[in-house]
């Protein structure tokens, strides 16, 4: 007998080993799915830092299934009737003053022409039950955004799938529940805020670590409170890596470059300081 956990978590290990980085779409710095995260993380993936952590192996099956339900919506929009629709679609923003790519989803055309980015979230229980009901994470409208205006697209449709129910407050969420949102470039998404202007922050946010990395330093740990207006602030004190901390930022849990962050200290520090990847 063996563990089938133990042996598919090595063989994905030595899989993602063998493979390396994911290069950017278009060979930029940057990639637009860093949107919403911190800074210092986005400077750390752009170096090809190398990682202190390793993601557990429930995480990363979990990344599996969303994988699975990417695949299975985008090959049911490439079926449309009246929609001219391509799947994976690289988009270079560097005509922005910035060095940003990425892929986004979908890219759907009517019969009259108007065209819309899709981008497909597979959510968490706890997600679920906290976006559901509202509307969705600013990093999303922000990816979408970004994918839409290097595409000269109209609009963005952001979908969301439940990948689980919550545990103790489903609010009605079920596995496999599906929640979509539909805007254009210019409507408004949160009071005072349309996609664009959640676009150029996002757009902003890019280049102050893309000026960093030019200026060979690692940039500060900023982050945005989700809680307070999405203000900017410094993370002094990373939270332990795959552990709940309620008196850490939450993306310190998720962050495969944790203890690394630890030990540089939360100012800007020389590049060369940094561990990075042997890329053949």
């Amino acid at each position: 007998m063996f563990d089938v956990t133990a042996e598919w978590y090595d063989y994905k290990v030595k899989q993602e080993e063998e493979i390396g980085p994911k290069p950017t779409a278009a060979g930029t710095l940057l990639r637009c799915s860093d949107a919403g995260s911190c800074e210092r993380q986005r400077a750390f993936n752009a170096i090809n830092a190398k990682p202190t952590e390793r993601r557990s192996s429930e995480t990363m099956l979990a990344f599996e299934l969303g994988n699975a339900i990417h695949a299975s919506l985008q090959e049911m929009m490439l079926q449309l009737d009246g929609f001219n629709t391509a799947i994976e679609v690289p988009v270079d923003l560097s005509g922005w003053d910035v060095s940003l790519s990425g892929h986004c989803d979908a890219v759907m055309t009517n019969s009259e022409g108007k065209c819309m980015v899709v981008e497909i979230k597979t959510m968490s229980g706890y997600g679920a039950v906290r976006h559901f009901t509202s509307e969705p994470k600013r990093e999303h409208v922000a990816q979408a955004g970004m994918y839409a205006l290097g595409l000269d697209a109209d609009g963005i449709l952001i979908v969301y799938v439940a990948k689980e129910a919550a545990y103790r407050k489903s609010a009605g969420v079920r596995p496999g529940e599906v929640m979509q949102w539909y805007y254009e470039l210019d409507e408004e998404v949160y009071p005072g805020e349309s996609v664009r202007d959640v676009v150029q922050m996002e757009l902003h946010r890019f280049s102050r670590v893309q000026r960093s990395i030019e200026q060979n330093q690692l940039p500060e740990p900023l982050v945005q409170d989700a809680e307070n207006d999405y203000e900017m602030f410094r993370v002094d004190l990373p939270g332990p890596f795959d552990q709940p901390s309620k008196h850490r930022h939450w993306e310190c849990r998720y962050c495969v470059y944790n203890t690394a962050c630890v030990e540089l200290g939360p100012n800007r520090v020389d590049l060369s300081e940094v561990e990075v990847l042997q890329i053949d």
